[in-house]
């Protein structure tokens, strides 16, 4: 019977998002601002594009709603560095209402620790004004993928834990292609609720291949006008701390 072994060889993530999204669109100023910040990261992020509207709409911005939707039907920007092949390391998108740093490079959570401090939370401050109360939605999103190895159809037990609480049991000896998609609202009051989301597809991904990819969503979302993310910390300390707590 086979097995699953991380993707990544050391550990098993292929992408980690952070991401922060407003209330409101941000004025023009404000977003221009923002851009102007994150071009000064050359050095981090040397690529810049525009992303058409459709493209953020389907796919492009993970970041989830929360409590507002925003209509976003202008083009954003995206800022990357990519490898001599043409893949991406990493990657900032910045939206009038979003934005959300993406690395196909992870190693460690020190490392996005580095991320939030030095790129997203310096680019956050000044698209917010550097006013939590217009914070909406803060969100870490883990990708992990499992490749399959040795012969024979492996079952998902192979995998996942036989107690655990986001698969259900009867699909544990499954060794077809599959979906499942998990979610629920945690900890709900007043001022906002986080949500938990789990997602897990067994693929192929050669003729007779299997690789099971995992999509691990943590989000607190704020209720307007309440105040959830109120800190005594400056802006950036802030954000970082809601992130560490994640």
């Amino acid at each position: 019977m086979g097995h699953y072994s991380p993707a990544a060889g050391a550990h098993a993530v292929e992408q980690a998002v952070v991401g922060i999204r407003l209330f409101q669109l941000a004025d023009q100023q404000a977003y221009q601002s923002a851009i102007d910040a994150a071009a000064a990261l050359s050095d981090e992020l040397p690529g810049k594009m525009q992303i058409d509207p459709m493209a953020l709409a389907f796919g492009r911005q993970a970041i989830t709603h929360g409590y507002v939707t925003q209509a976003q039907m202008e083009p954003g920007f995206l800022f990357q560095r990519v490898r001599p092949d043409g893949s991406t390391e990493h990657e900032l998108t910045i939206e009038r209402g979003a934005i959300t740093y993406r690395t196909h490079e992870y190693q460690r959570w020190s490392d996005v620790v580095r991320i939030l401090q030095e790129v997203l939370c310096p680019v956050a401050a000044v698209l917010s004004g550097e006013d939590l109360s217009v914070v909406s939605v803060i969100e870490l999103r883990c990708i992990d993928r499992f490749n399959q190895e040795g012969d024979g159809p492996t079952p998902l037990r192979a995998l996942v834990r036989d107690d655990s609480k986001l698969i259900p049991a009867r699909l544990l000896d499954l060794t077809e292609l599959a979906h499942c998609h998990c979610g629920w609202f945690h900890n709900q009051t007043d001022e906002g609720r986080y949500l938990l989301n789990f997602n897990l597809d067994l693929g192929e991904i050669a003729a007779g291949q299997r690789s099971a990819t995992l999509l691990q969503v943590i989000s607190k979302q704020a209720v307007p006008d309440k105040g959830f993310f109120s800190s005594s910390r400056p802006f950036n300390d802030a954000i970082v701390d809601v992130f560490s707590e994640l």
